[in-house]
């Protein structure tokens, strides 16, 4: 029976003791009807948060009388098992899109436990319903300031929709006002304060850019690195230098900001050193490199992932190869946006400098940034980080 390794280091039976070879369609129809997934969940006689599939299941979509029965059996479950419970849901929902655990999370934010309630917030991260938005409204009024953290970041999505006219402009902006509240109440916990920084990012208000200076040149790393989260998330090419500039941070928290930040403002003078970056010993920032070249899409930053693919596969690192291969199909249609009303190939047939047709390093104010040739690196070198 396959286990799987979640982030927060625990396993659950993912198989609902069906054979390997049998596909993830056949699980997805057999969920625990909800007394068996109650059972699932009081049974601790095991140490770590194992869960079959079935219970699983049986937790996603929950119709009105199946959370009428939870709400009566789950203050009952011991906290560690409601608290591991929780994690294994918002692992499952960053990697599974066919569960929606919306209708769980309003019994999670109910709970006594703020672990809880802060995991109801995060395995709900796709919501973008009105009453997801005013159960986090009141969540960011919470007593312990994780559960706030949590909800404040929540309503960052919220945010970024109005500002996509995806949601309701006046609720965004009424959202914008108990963010930048968080955020100016210097009695605030910082972890809340950085988290109100990175949700207001996602919108155009007036105030923004002082706040990225103010939090950019504070004292505390983290905040450092909130603020250079929101220039990316701003979308706003004043910050280019700077994350160019962070590229070369020593902190690694500032460096994966950098590199994110450098995907999202499309700089493709960074692609040389993003490849380095794809290189290195921090795995997140390997990953995240290879992402932020997927958003760039040029040639250069193409050919990259195409090696950095071949290498995670003769290095059998699934999870970067997978990533890498996502970043490509990206980068492919970033790339086919420079030319997207005719087959170049055909069309400049017989052009001299067929080659100079498609060089896309220059960005789209015309500028060329010029590098020196690295030496390239082999699949020993890629080896040797593993």
């Amino acid at each position: 029976m396959a286990k799987k390794l979640t982030k927060n280091g625990y396993d659950f039976d993912f198989d609902n003791d069906i054979d390997d070879d049998k596909g993830l369609d056949e699980i997805r129809l057999r969920p625990f009807p909800i007394a068996e997934t109650v059972l699932a969940l009081q049974n601790t006689e095991h140490s770590e948060a194992v869960l079959p599939a079935g219970a699983i299941y049986g937790l996603s979509d929950l119709v009105d009388e199946s959370v009428a029965i939870l709400r009566k059996v789950w203050p009952e479950i011991p906290a560690m098992q409601r608290r591991r419970t929780a994690k294994l849901l918002t692992e499952v929902s960053e990697t599974n899109f066919d569960l929606d655990f919306e209708a769980f999370s309003y019994l999670a934010f109910e709970d006594d436990d703020p672990e809880v309630r802060a995991e109801g917030v995060a395995m709900t991260w796709y919501v973008g319903s009105e009453r997801m938005y005013h159960h986090l409204m009141s969540l960011v009024r919470d007593n312990v300031p994780l559960v706030r953290a949590a909800a404040v970041e929540g309503l960052g999505r919220f945010i970024r929709d109005g500002e996509l006219e995806e949601f309701d402009g006046r609720l965004a902006e009424q959202a914008q006002k108990v963010v930048l509240a968080r955020y100016d109440d210097l009695r605030e916990d910082d972890e809340v304060r950085r988290r109100a920084l990175e949700a207001i990012s996602f919108c155009t208000h007036p105030r923004l850019p002082d706040l990225i200076y103010e939090a950019y040149y504070s004292d505390d790393l983290l905040m450092k690195a909130s603020a250079i989260f929101a220039m990316g998330s701003s979308c706003d090419v004043r910050w280019k230098d700077i994350i160019m500039k962070e590229l070369d941070n020593r902190e690694p928290e500032i460096r994966f900001e950098a590199v994110r930040g450098a995907g999202q403002l499309e700089l493709a003078g960074s692609v040389r050193r993003l490849i380095e970056l794809a290189y290195e010993d921090d795995y997140e920032i390997r990953l995240m490199a290879v992402w932020a070249m997927g958003e760039i899409g040029s040639k250069e930053a193409r050919e990259a992932l195409a090696e950095i693919m071949e290498l995670a596969d003769q290095n059998e690192d699934d999870e970067l190869a997978e990533a890498a291969e996502e970043a490509l199909g990206m980068a492919s249609l970033v790339g086919e946006q420079f030319f997207p009303l005719f087959n170049l190939e055909d069309d400049l047939e017989g052009v001299d400098d067929f080659e100079y047709a498609f060089d896309d390093d220059f960005d789209e104010l015309g500028e060329l940034d010029e590098f020196e040739d690295d030496d390239e690196l082999d699949s020993n070198d890629w080896a040797s980080l593993n």
